[in-house]
C-alpha cells in the first residue's frame, strides 16, 4: 500500500479492514491545541497521539527536545488505544502533516507493517463531505508486539559516523536561514551538522499542503540518486520526517529519521557546528 493515500482511498479502505484513524494535530508553541481540536472534531473512531506525551520520551540535558519514546511505554500506549499489530493505521493532522509523518515513522520504527498518512489531513476529508464528530471512543485494549527496526533510527554516535562516510547523505530539513545559522528562534546554538546539505521539508508538498506526487517527488530527490543511505535531521525529529517518508515514496529505501536532531547533537560540546557567511 501506498505511504500516502487521498481521503477517498481511505474511505474506501474502511469497508474492508480493520482501519485505526490516529489524529496526530499538535502545535508546538500551544501544546494543548492538537487535543483541543480533536475533542472538538475527529474522524469518527479516531484515536488521539499526543507528539510530546506519546509519540517522543521524556526530554533530558542530552536527548534532544522529542527524543524517541521508551519502546515500553510505546507498547503500552498502542494497546491502551486498541492499536494491533494487524490493524490499518490511517495517520492524519492538518496540511503538510509533520505530525502524521512522525507517527508513520515512529510505527514503521516499530515493526508495523500496514500505515499510512491521509493526504491534505482532516481538511481533505471535510472537503470529500465524510463525517466527523466530537465522540470520543474507547477501542478495546489491545496486545502489541514493538519490533524495533533499527536501520529506520539513527542516532548521535551513527551520525557522527556518517559524517565520515562519503555514500551517505545527510539532510537538514530545517529553514535555510538555521542551517546557515543566520538565525535560530529555538536551539541555543546556530548553524548545521558538519556535512549537512539543506533541504526545506517544505518541498515535499504543493501550495496547498498537500503531498507532491510520487514522479514530482522522485524529480525533486534526483540529487540524490547515487546515495547509498540518507539520513534526515531536524530541529527535533518532527519535520524531518515529511522528507523521509516522501523518500520512500519516491522509492528510496535505506532512509532514517535522526530523530534527536539538531537539539540532541548539540547537547554534545565535542559536536562540530558549521555555519555559512552572509553575502554582503
Amino acid at each position: 500500500m501506498d505511504i500516502i493515500q487521498s481521503a477517498k482511498r481511505v474511505r474506501a479502505l474502511e469497508k474492508t479492514r480493520d482501519v485505526v484513524f490516529v489524529d496526530c494535530r499538535f502545535q508546538l508553541n500551544d501544546p494543548l491545541r492538537g487535543y483541543r481540536l480533536y475533542q472538538a472534531e475527529h474522524i469518527p473512531g479516531a484515536v488521539y497521539m499526543d507528539l510530546d506525551k506519546e509519540m517522543s520520551g521524556k526530554a533530558g540535558s542530552n536527548t534532544g527536545r522529542h527524543p524517541m519514546p521508551d519502546l515500553t511505554q510505546l507498547k503500552q500506549t498502542l494497546e491502551e488505544k486498541g492499536i494491533k499489530k494487524d490493524s490499518t493505521i490511517i495517520a492524519y493532522d492538518e496540511p503538510k502533516s509533520p505530525f502524521a509523518a512522525r507517527f508513520y515513522w515512529l510505527m514503521k520504527a516499530a515493526g508495523h507493517q500496514d500505515v499510512c498518512i491521509l493526504n491534505g489531513g482532516l481538511s481533505a476529508w471535510k472537503q470529500e463531505d465524510f463525517p466527523v464528530t466530537s465522540e470520543v471512543v474507547n477501542r478495546p485494549v489491545s496486545t502489541y508486539h514493538v519490533t524495533l527496526q533499527e536501520e529506520l533510527i539513527a542516532d548521535q554516535s551513527y551520525v557522527q559516523e556518517a559524517m565520515e562516510n562519503k555514500d551517505i547523505t545527510l539532510l537538514d530539513a530545517r529553514s535555510f536561514e538555521r542551517f546557515a545559522g543566520f538565525e535560530e528562534p529555538i536551539d541555543k546554538k546556530a548553524g548545521h551538522i558538519p556535512t549537512a546539505e539543506s533541504f526545506e521539508w517544505l518541498k515535499v508538498f504543493n501550495e496547498d499542503g498537500y503531498w507532491k506526487k510520487d514522479v514530482e517527488l522522485k524529480e525533486l530527490f534526483e540529487p540524490y540518486l547515487n546515495a547509498k543511505e540518507i539520513i534526515v535531521y531536524c530541529g527535533s525529529g518532527v519535520t524531518a520526517a515529511p522528507p523521509a517518508v516522501a523518500l520512500r515514496e519516491a522509492g528510496f529505501r535505506n532512509v532514517s529519521l535522526y530523530v534527536g536532531s539538531f537539539s540532541d547533537w548539540i547537547s554534545n560540546e565535542a559536536n562540530k557546528i558549521n555555519t555559512l557567511k552572509k553575502q554582503p
